[in-house]
């Protein structure tokens, strides 16, 4: 009966609320629009930065590192991660950041699971709690919550589907690293309880993480970023494992993140495909083990991470070891290689095709190679130091994989079958000194961080040394460009740093057509333009010296067939070796690959090599040896260890005749009516017109 009685609003009311919504829907369309300018702002500095990053930024590692702070930075968050992907190995990796410990760099393989679904978001809904949930610390009622994985999961995750995420509240172990060693480790956690806090280790936090896309669509990379934070927040340094924990504020990637995560990451895949060769090259290092990312790096002449010589508790004969070892300069050489070069190599050896390089080791390999320069007398003619050479040759060991064929000692083998060439005969005669130069150095660094396997499988791979050539003469364009990147990062190891500039930049241009034209696309050209060439070297152009330059080298890279016989034998030993494992990579990558590349019998190894000499090493060094006198020898060797291989083709077809004879005396004696049994040794006698002793010979009874 005391309740005061209602008042209606009055249109004045009205008025003041109308007036209020008014001016609260212009401040928030201000708001908006600021929001979007801010975006727009922060997008646009991003871009700038990294264009100035990429433009500026050589080595890989540091690279790395400003990528991430410069996402960080635009996008408000604790911490971001740029994971290379490799889709034919099923591999992420990361490298070192600039100044951080080697342990930062990490590689994982991810095996195929039952838990993959083709699209990412049905892989995660497997790892979904039910919507009935009791709280889960940090996280928020309303959020899908997930149980715990790991960031290198779901990184994985997003290069397998190409696919983006981005999850307001996930629960994610810190440690991105999952390791190498324990396969268990690289799977997401078993399942929990749907209801419980989070653990030490792990945290519930934001997260974004987008593909890297190359030209083609083909996932190159992933940028993993996670940890929301007001601008104030942000802090790149902390890394994953100071992420925040708990209920606090919440903060969220938004529509204009995933708008500016999106331009970032095709920043990124136009710097990764301009940095290939360094990002091949980081990966080859990250694969030779854990012990010293520094070390290994630094042996790969790609620059300083973390500045470090190896570790002092790297494994004993760790490749790390190894490749530090190897890269030593000529001022540090061991007293065995110092006595080695010094005393030289027996230049009548050099000038032979009997030398067997498989039963040297490395000392008498780099003295096999300063002697040649000396025999040329380049140190007197163009200042070539026998020091220089010796560290050359040692970095160059250190970059030439332990391929069966393509290594160190095939490249001082066409080293070798070069110096024969120019110095008996009077090829050598049409050269100049530094023409004689860019021959020896080409034919020694043709083949500097060769894979193991041709250009047709890197363009069938869509490689990204394919990627990066256009698919034209891949390995020899990167063969060069290595071996010029090595001699540009250490002048310990510059063969042409005595040269004038005149003569450098000619040596240099003359080293890249010789090994350009080992490209086997060449071979036919070649041999063409070579029947054409003048045969008297006085009357030789420019144009006619450099041909003759790169056909000596060629014919050099093709000149195992040449050698004396048990020498010849291992080199296509090696070969056979090198195909079958090519071929065997290709099957198991689902490739395009020759059947006869997987075959490793002593008949498919002679009808190679029988081929081999008669469709593409005979043309070749009989035109050469026509044009310049002084290399039958060769020729006959060549003619000699043909025959070899085609005897033990007649032998097989012959043996092959025997038993199919003896199958068909077996079928027909078998076929006879009242036929007694016919042993096999029976049948072997009859088809080789052997009757036996206790048979009569026909006609006997007349």
């Amino acid at each position: 009966p005391h309740a005061p009685k209602p008042v209606p609003f009055e249109s004045e009311d009205e008025a003041i609320l109308s007036n209020i919504v008014s001016q609260a829907s212009v401040a928030l369309h201000n708001l908006m629009l600021y929001d979007q300018a801010s975006a727009a702002r922060a997008r646009a500095q991003a871009l700038l930065d990294l264009v100035n990053c990429f433009t500026d930024e050589r080595d890989i590692s540091r690279l790395a590192t400003d990528i991430a702070r410069i996402t960080c930075d635009a996008l408000s968050a604790k911490h971001t991660k740029l994971l290379l992907f490799s889709q034919e190995r099923r591999e992420l990796w990361a490298l070192p950041g600039d100044g951080a410990s080697d342990s930062d760099a990490w590689r994982a393989f991810f095996a195929p699971s039952a838990l993959d679904a083709a699209s990412l978001s049905d892989t995660l809904d497997a790892f979904r709690v039910a919507e009935s949930h009791a709280p889960v610390a940090g996280v928020l009622a309303q959020d899908p919550v997930y149980r715990p994985v790991s960031l290198s999961w779901l990184a994985w995750q997003v290069a397998r589907t190409g696919e983006r995420v981005n999850a307001s509240r996930m629960v994610v172990s810190v440690a991105l690293d999952p390791g190498t060693a324990d396969p268990d480790r690289l799977r997401p956690h078993p399942p929990v309880a749907e209801s419980r806090a989070v653990e030490a280790g792990e945290v519930a936090t934001s997260v974004i993480a987008f593909p890297v896309l190359d030209r083609d669509g083909k996932v190159v990379g992933v940028l993993v970023t996670a940890g929301k934070a007001s601008r104030e927040g942000a802090d790149a340094t902390k890394g994953f494992a100071h992420l925040d924990a708990g209920p606090k504020k919440r903060h969220f990637f938004d529509a204009h993140d995933e708008e500016l995560m999106l331009a970032i990451s095709h920043k990124v895949a136009l710097a990764l495909e301009l940095r290939a060769r360094e990002m091949m090259t980081s990966k080859v290092a990250l694969d030779m083990g854990r012990d010293d990312a520094a070390g290994r790096l630094a042996a790969f002449g790609i620059g300083q991470v973390g500045g470090r010589r190896p570790s002092v508790g790297a494994a004993p004969g760790s490749r790390a070891d190894e490749l530090h070892r190897r890269s030593i300069t000529g001022a540090r050489i061991g007293a065995e290689l110092e006595a080695r070069v010094a005393a030289g190599f027996d230049v009548e050896r050099l000038q032979g095709w009997d030398l067997d390089l498989f039963e040297l080791g490395d000392a008498d390999l780099h003295a096999i190679a300063v002697t040649m320069i000396r025999a040329c007398r380049l140190k007197e003619k163009l200042g070539v130091e026998d020091a220089t050479m010796v560290s050359l040759c040692t970095r160059l060991r250190a970059n030439y994989r332990d391929n069966p064929y393509h290594n160190y000692r095939h490249a001082i083998n066409v080293m070798q079958i070069s110096f024969l060439v120019l110095t008996k005969t009077a090829a050598g005669d049409a050269l100049a000194p530094r023409s004689t130069l860019a021959v020896l150095l080409a034919a020694l660094c043709h083949d500097v961080d060769h894979p193991g396997t041709n250009n047709q499988f890197q363009i069938n791979s869509r490689s990204d040394l394919a990627i990066l050539y256009n698919d034209q003469s891949v390995l020899e364009n990167h063969h060069a460009a290595k071996a010029f990147q090595l001699m540009r990062d250490d002048g310990a190891v510059d063969a042409l740093k005595s040269l004038s500039q005149e003569d450098r930049q000619a040596v240099r241009s003359q080293v890249i057509q010789c090994i350009l034209c080992t490209d086997m696309s060449k071979h036919f050209a070649l041999v063409q333009q070579l029947k054409a060439l003048n045969a008297d070297p006085a009357e030789h152009s420019e144009a006619d010296r450099l041909l003759l330059m790169e056909a000596v080298v060629h014919a050099a890279d093709l000149s195992n067939p040449l050698m004396e016989a048990g020498v010849s034998r291992k080199w296509s030993d090696r070969v056979l070796q090198e195909f079958n494992n090519q071929a065997a990579r290709e099957q198991e990558m689902g490739l395009p690959f020759d059947p006869k590349m997987r075959k490793s019998d002593i008949v498919s190894q002679a009808n190679l090599n029988r081929g081999f000499i008669d469709y593409i090493v005979a043309p070749l060094w009989t035109i050469l040896a026509k044009r310049y006198q002084g290399l039958d020898e060769g020729l006959e060797l060549m003619a000699e260890n043909r025959a070899a291989w085609d005897k033990i083709i007649a032998d097989d077809a012959a043996a092959t005749a025997v038993s199919a004879a003896a199958t068909e005396a077996t079928a027909a004696a078998a076929a006879a009516p009242g036929a007694a049994p016919v042993t096999i040794r029976d049948a072997d006698r009859s088809a080789s017109g052997d009757a036996g002793g206790d048979v009569t010979p026909p006609g006997a009874d007349r």
